[in-house]
């Protein structure tokens, strides 16, 4: 290869199984033979992984698969533990949480969890706020798909920011009536006083 790939840098700390999965990817695109993945693998390498690579005995690597091996058993601990049902079923919506942050909560956990799709619709409906108006709808009108049910949820997304702007708005119009009712007090106070200067000098 005239120029290496660009690849990710790894440390020691992140998860392993993601680096070898974007390293063979890469490579793979290249169609590039094990013997030079070998030589191209240690240019992804940095600080605790690097001195890892540094430490292995000359000669001792015969072919990617071995080096792969080495490498996944000796960081292992640094390997991200896979999330299950449990913690999508830890995301619940606050009392104030806006729908849409509720949802983008949810589905930021959704897809590192393997499970069914109406595991995941069925979990999502569960952690909706009680009583609010999203979960009455999808109880009233039920959905199937969990593509169907985020769908749905756009209408009440745009309704609840509609209505949050219009709030907004509105106590900013009254805060405007505010400001302008106490300046204008104040210089009603100011010219009562300059008055009640100027008759004091006049009856002196």
């Amino acid at each position: 290869m005239e120029k290496p790939p660009v690849l990710d840098q790894y440390d020691g700390t992140t998860d392993l199984d993601d680096h070898i999965r974007s390293i063979e990817a890469v490579m793979d695109y290249h169609v590039v033979k094990g013997s030079i993945k070998c030589c191209i693998f240690p240019t992804t390498l940095r600080k605790g992984a690097m001195t890892w690579y540094r430490n292995l005995r000359p000669n001792s690597i015969h072919s990617w698969t071995e080096l792969k091996e080495l490498f996944l058993s000796h960081f292992t601990a640094s390997r991200r533990q896979p999330k299950s049902e449990a913690n999508l079923e830890a995301v619940i919506q606050g009392p104030n949480e806006p729908l849409r942050d509720y949802l983008d909560r949810f589905n930021k956990e959704a897809v590192q969890v393997q499970t069914a799709d109406y595991m995941k619709r069925y979990l999502l409906e569960r952690g909706l706020l009680p009583g609010s108006d999203f979960k009455k709808a999808i109880k009233i009108e039920k959905v199937h798909t969990m593509n169907a049910l985020l769908r749905k949820a756009q209408a009440f997304i745009a309704f609840e920011e509609g209505k949050a702007a219009a709030i907004k708005a509105l106590r900013g119009n009254d805060a405007a009536r505010s400001s302008n009712h106490d300046d204008s007090s104040s210089r009603r106070g100011h010219d009562k006083r300059r008055d009640d200067r100027s008759r004091d000098t006049k009856e002196r």
